[in-house]
């Protein structure tokens, strides 16, 4: 669990320094730029990578399969079963 809020919170502080960067950068630049610097593109896929990665090891994937087997197939459950629908009021009645 810490693992994975280290990588969360480093993924996140790397992305907003990323996005101060690029403003800080905007800033001194006189012209208009579309293009932001490399060293920002790079620091933003590091920080997403860092997030996503984060976000994977925290998620314990035994207990999903758990609980999923006793849940039984999903189209056996009446969640899905929608008889009421706004076709009535789009079509009409035909």
């Amino acid at each position: 669990a810490t693992m994975s809020k280290l990588l969360t919170y480093t993924g996140s502080i790397l992305t907003l320094h990323s996005a101060y960067s690029c403003l800080h950068y905007r800033s001194l630049i006189n012209s208009h730029s579309t293009h932001p610097p490399v060293d920002v593109v790079i620091e933003v896929a590091i920080g997403f990578v860092l997030c996503l990665l984060g976000r994977l090891t925290s998620v314990s994937f035994c207990k999903i399969t758990e609980r999923a087997a006793g849940l039984g197939a999903l189209h056996d459950t009446r969640d899905f079963d929608i008889y009421n629908t706004r076709a009535k009021i789009v079509f009409g009645d035909r």
